[in-house]
């Protein structure tokens, strides 16, 4: 029963972003309502991917102007939250690559925000789950980044990603049960 109403909570707010996405296109002041329900998720999600607050807040204010330049390209049928975070995810990569010329994105070991692991484990354990986090390669940190820091679903993820929701979640699920493993082997 609860997944109902959870379904029905993401259908409307889905349909009110698709129809304030509508009303941008002849009323520019409408998107501060969409600034205000997604800047703060965008900005932990960009400064999970670069680590540094002056970057984040630069790549947060590009993300909506992205969106308010490009809000001709967001389709109603799909998750309005994706949309944006395939910008975000776009914008933190180029950034990546114009800061870090040098280094492929392949050796990026970005750091998770230590806050937002405060809601998965104790707070003596933090430090394990950093350096384990570290030790991950790029697409399962970006996983735990959109499904934690962003606080994307599966279904937003997927589109995120362009992969099924169902490859994302049994990926999540095996990436925390890796995880979790590694944590109990450290104890021993």
């Amino acid at each position: 029963m609860e997944n109902i109403f959870k379904a029905a909570r993401l259908n409307a707010s889905t349909s009110e972003d698709a129809d304030l996405a509508k009303v941008v296109h002849s009323d520019e002041s409408a998107f501060a309502e969409i600034y205000s329900r997604y800047s703060l998720r965008i900005y932990r999600y960009v400064y999970n991917r670069v680590g540094d607050m002056a970057g984040a807040e630069d790549l947060t204010s590009q993300v909506f102007l992205d969106a308010l330049e490009h809000i001709d390209n967001y389709r109603p049928n799909g998750s309005f939250a994706a949309w944006l975070f395939t910008i975000a995810r776009r914008r933190s990569v180029d950034y990546f690559r114009h800061s870090h010329p040098n280094q492929s994105l392949e050796d990026d070991q970005v750091s998770i925000n230590p806050d937002v692991l405060e809601q998965i484990i104790k707070k003596e354990e933090r430090t394990r789950l950093i350096k384990i986090i570290q030790s991950l390669d790029n697409d399962d940190q970006e996983l735990l980044r959109l499904r934690y820091a962003a606080g994307l679903s599966f279904l937003d993820i997927a589109a995120v990603l362009n992969r099924t929701p169902a490859s994302v979640k049994m990926a999540f699920y095996r990436l925390i049960e890796k995880i979790k493993q590694i944590m109990e082997d450290s104890n021993d």
